[in-house]
């Protein structure tokens, strides 16, 4: 988490440090709701089936520090998100909630009506609820009981994705413009690994929404 947070630092340093020394144009800031939907689906190595698992509510949020050159404007910010499920235990339902810190790099073509971008995103998980609530029963190496209860573990990786969509903007005001994105993100790995007989559900594609005040 620390080395996650400096490389967030050195970012924002490297940014700062080109606006005074070019001079191309002034800083803007935007705070942001974000509201991501994950395709999710079973690991096809332990299921035989192609479950469906349901997002809870998921919401995000964070600040973006842009600065514009001619037509494209650069985006370097962090946020914070969440990855709410419902996962089926065959015998009972359980709500598994995950939470991230990202480091998101966006470079935005401008245009009046619809600004296409590109970007990525560093994945930070540092949470997950329900390690306990996955606890498995293994017997005895002589498969005799008494049986004991093993509570897997779990392992946080920084996490890769890239990001596609369009930014529309909504209202301008004197100072500011009220800004709505549309995104598709794809992840690259697996960033939360259980050592479990249910382990993470995967979400590779996720389809989201922000809107955004820039200053």
């Amino acid at each position: 988490m620390r080395v996650f947070l400096f490389i967030s630092c050195i970012l924002q340093y490297c940014f700062l440090s080109a606006q005074e020394k070019e001079n191309v144009s002034k800083l803007s800031f935007q705070p942001f709701l974000q509201f991501p939907y994950y395709s999710l689906h079973s690991n096809g190595d332990l299921f035989n089936n192609n479950k469906k698992y349901p997002n809870n509510f998921n919401y995000g949020c964070g600040i973006l520090v842009s600065k514009k050159i001619n037509k494209i404007k650069i985006n370097i910010g962090l946020s914070y998100n969440t990855k709410n499920y419902y996962r089926d235990l065959d015998t009972s339902k359980v709500l598994d909630k995950i939470k991230y810190l990202n480091i998101p790099i966006v470079v935005i073509f401008s245009n009046k009506a619809c600004s296409p971008f590109i970007g990525f995103i560093f994945n930070k998980p540092y949470y997950f609820n329900n390690k306990a609530a996955l606890r498995s029963a293994f017997a005895r190496p002589s498969h005799a009981p008494p049986y004991y209860l093993y509570e897997p573990e779990i392992y946080f990786l920084t996490g890769y994705t890239l990001r596609l969509g369009c930014e529309f903007p909504l209202k301008k005001l004197k100072s500011q413009t009220l800004n709505m994105r549309f995104y598709l993100d794809y992840k690259f790995n697996e960033d939360v690994i259980l050592e479990s007989s249910y382990p993470i559900v995967k979400g590779h594609i996720v389809f989201g929404l922000e809107i955004g005040l820039e200053f």
